[in-house]
């Protein structure tokens, strides 16, 4: 449908089908603006840290993939959170 492929027809089709009243995002049910500080800070930090210490070391299969996941959320403690609030308060 000349449209990007996070964006396609297809694939609004499938997450609309799959996640019903539970998408977020333009084209669906739940319209998100743009930079929503709801969804943004915690959300793309948590993931990007967790990202980056889980593959700091090589992954041998999914078992230890899983076990990496694990120790990664587990090692966020509640003063990470309040952490990177105030850096955003002082930027």
């Amino acid at each position: 449908d000349g449209a990007p492929p996070h964006y396609g027809n297809i694939v609004r089709e499938f997450l609309n089908t799959t996640f019903p009243q539970r998408c977020i995002g333009r084209g669906v049910v739940m319209a998100w603006p743009p930079r929503s500080l709801d969804i943004a800070p915690l959300d793309f930090y948590l993931w990007g840290y967790v990202k980056q210490h889980v593959y700091s070391e090589r992954i041998n299969d999914i078992t230890h993939l899983k076990r990496r996941i694990t120790d990664v959320i587990h090692s966020v403690t509640p003063d990470v959170p309040t952490r990177v609030w105030e850096e955003l308060d002082y930027r």
